[in-house]
């Protein structure tokens, strides 16, 4: 179950809710490359089709291909550059 909460234009937060644990995300949409990457863990996740991350599917983002970065729009470039450093 998935809560959605509006932040900002750009990031949201997501509250995972399951029966052992409750995580709270911080997630920042590329909506160039279809993902979410989140701000604690450096963890990119595609999205599903109503927007939310599927979770089973996490990449780190050192571990992202060559394509996937170069795939990545100038706006989503700033964003995890901004959130980096």
């Amino acid at each position: 179950m998935f809560v959605n909460y509006f932040v900002s234009w750009n990031i949201y937060i997501y509250i995972c809710v399951n029966l052992k644990t409750l995580k709270i995300m911080n997630l920042v949409k590329l909506n160039s490359v279809g993902s979410v990457l989140d701000m604690e863990d450096n963890v990119v996740y595609p999205q599903l089709v109503g927007g939310l991350p599927d979770l089973n599917m996490g990449v780190d983002l050192d571990d992202c291909s060559v394509e996937w970065v170069s795939s990545l729009s100038y706006e989503d470039r700033i964003k995890i550059f901004n959130i980096q450093y």
